[in-house]
Order: C-alpha cells, then sequence, then structure tokens
C-alpha cells in the first residue's frame, strides 16, 4: 500500500513543519514520558535536539546564500531586525510600564515578554522555500536572531542592570556563516548539502512538539487566545504593514511569516524568574499561555502567508 505523505503535507500550509509538529504534539500528551524513558539517539532526535536541528539548519540554509547576495540579505535584514527590536522594547517596557510583572487578566510578564520577543524560524524556512526566491532562504539568520532568550531576559531585567549572556546571539552567527564559507569556496558543497534544510524542518517540527503538552496549552484557554491576538497585531502592525508594504515595497507574506512565536518561547518564564522565589508562581500559567500562543499563531500565519502569496501571484498574472 502505498501513502502520499509527502504530497498531502504539501498541500497544507507549512505542512512539512506543522503536521510533524502536531503528531509530535498528540504523542507527547499522550506519552509525555516515552522519550525520556528511551533515552539515548531517539530522545536525541524528537525530544531534546531542538539546537542541534537549529544548528543543522542554520549551518544548510548559509551553505546556499552567496556572497555576492550578503548585502541584499543585510538591506532587508536590517530593515526587519530595527522593527522587530522596537517591538521588543518598546511593547515589552510599557507592558512592564502599565502592568508590572502581574499584567492584566493572568497573562503576565513572563508570558507577553517572550511571546511577543520571538520570532518562528521553522515556520519562516518553511515560507521561504516555498513562496521566496534563493536569496531569501538566508534571511533564515533574522529569525533565529530573535529565536534567543536573551531578548526576553534583557528586557525584564533592562532596569536592574543584570548581566545578559551575548554569547548565545553569536552562537546563532558561527553555524551560519561557517556554512557560508564552504558553500561559496566549493559549489558541489552547496549541491551536497541542500536536501539537509527540507529534512530539518520535519525533525524540527518533531522536537518543537515533543515540548508541547496539549492538555497544559488548552489550559490557558480564552487568555491564550486573548494573548495570541494581540501578539498577531502588534508584530503585523510593524513587521507586515510597515517593514514589508509601506518600506520595502514587498509582497507581504515575508513581514507575515515573521509574525509568529515559537515553542522555544516556553523556557523563558523560567530564566526570567531565576533567582527569585516571588516569581516562581507565575511560571505554570506563563507556558501554558505560550505553548497556546506558539500553536495559534503559527497556524494562522501559515495560512495567512498562502492567501497572500497566491493573491501576489494573481496580480502578477493579471498585470502581465
Amino acid at each position: 500500500m502505498k501513502i502520499s505523505i509527502m504530497k498531502t503535507m504539501q498541500k497544507i500550509p507549512s505542512g512539512l513543519l506543522i503536521v510533524p509538529l502536531l503528531i509530535s504534539a498528540v504523542f507527547n500528551t499522550l506519552f509525555p514520558d516515552f522519550w525520556k524513558t528511551l533515552g539515548g539517539p531517539s530522545e536525541g532526535l524528537f525530544k531534546s535536539g531542538t539546537y542541534c536541528v537549529i544548528g543543522l539548519m542554520l549551518f544548510s540554509s548559509g551553505a546556499t546564500v552567496s556572497a555576492k547576495k550578503l548585502g541584499y540579505i543585510l538591506k532587508y535584514g536590517a530593515t526587519y531586525a530595527i522593527f522587530k527590536l522596537f517591538i521588543i522594547f518598546g511593547a515589552g517596557t510599557l507592558f512592564l510600564h502599565l502592568f508590572g510583572v502581574d499584567g492584566f487578566w493572568g497573562i503576565s510578564a513572563f508570558a507577553f515578554i517572550p511571546a511577543i520577543c520571538y520570532m518562528n524560524p521553522g515556520l519562516f524556512m518553511t515560507l521561504a522555500q516555498q513562496y521566496g526566491e534563493p536569496e531569501d532562504i538566508g534571511m533564515m539568520l533574522l529569525p533565529q536572531l530573535f529565536c534567543m532568550s536573551v531578548w526576553s531576559i534583557l528586557v525584564f531585567n533592562l532596569s536592574s542592570g543584570a548581566d545578559v549572556n551575548w554569547m548565545s546571539a553569536v552562537n546563532v552567527l558561527i553555524p551560519f556563516f561557517l556554512g557560508m564559507l564552504l558553500g561559496n569556496l566549493d559549489p558541489d558543497f552547496i549541491k551536497f548539502i541542500k536536501p539537509a534544510s527540507t529534512i530539518c524542518l520535519m525533525l524540527m517540527g518533531f522536537v518543537f512538539g515533543a515540548a508541547i503538552n496539549l492538555k497544559t496549552a488548552f489550559h490557558a484557554g480564552l487568555r491564550g487566545i486573548v494573548l495570541s491576538i494581540i501578539v498577531l497585531l502588534i508584530n503585523l502592525l510593524f513587521m507586515y504593514l510597515l517593514a514589508d508594504k509601506v518600506i520595502l515595497k514587498r509582497p507581504g507574506w515575508f513581514g507575515a511569516g515573521l509574525c509568529a512565536t515559537t515553542g522555544v518561547a516556553c523556557v523563558d518564564p523560567s530564566l526570567m524568574a531565576a533567582g527569585n522565589e516571588a516569581y516562581a508562581a507565575y511560571i505554570p500559567e506563563a507556558v501554558s499561555l505560550l505553548a497556546l500562543t506558539f500553536l495559534i499563531t503559527t497556524l494562522i500565519c501559515a495560512v495567512m502567508c498562502r492567501v497572500i502569496s497566491n493573491k501576489s501571484k494573481k496580480e502578477a498574472e493579471q498585470a502581465s
């Protein structure tokens, strides 16, 4: 019996990432200790290998970037990065000023700040392969730079002057530029490593999903939906409307693809609360909110990008 698994996933918006993610999340919800009990390569591949998969994706995507296109990446990437930094520090600082650590309606700073700080590199990579140009894949570096706990911790500790580990940013740059170096030195290396990006997307879906317990995520309920809407509205205003449409004059899928948060954000509440027992009570609810926000924003952004891309293609066909 033959089953068209790949064709089915490709019909779903960002299916290469989302389908494995949902399957893994359901499995993790039913059997939360399964991979941990097995241990070894099984746990590393499907549960605890998040940063290994991300590192390999950075390396393989960097290998496909021509040094001649680095100016293109910096030009567009700098615009998105400036707007994202404005969102992170502007919205994060304003939230703390208006609502304090407690936040409002159960949405604490431990949930809001990570939700607004992150981008989703796996989703972006899927979208870049489906709708973008070859040089857009090199932009993978951008969402990965905003997929680190350093931003949440920095915003939260800004007034206290706490130390921030900037080496986490360097850790992102090394695999990308190493891959870029090898790819520019040897064109055959590009052919060799290029399929790795697609493989990494599926594996990233599995490891992201393995960090989600759907019971915990849906426990957030209406508050998680509200947080998701807030995150999407803020990101869409700056990343999609202002950066993409107004300033860069792009079709819009790129900016929309940078509006989703990611499952890695679920680790931030514990890191933000480290060293202060008074904050421990905020962590469980914040994790629930972030898990649901991750699922909702990822699904909505994937659908939005497909709609935007299809609309852009139709407009281009009509114009020609």
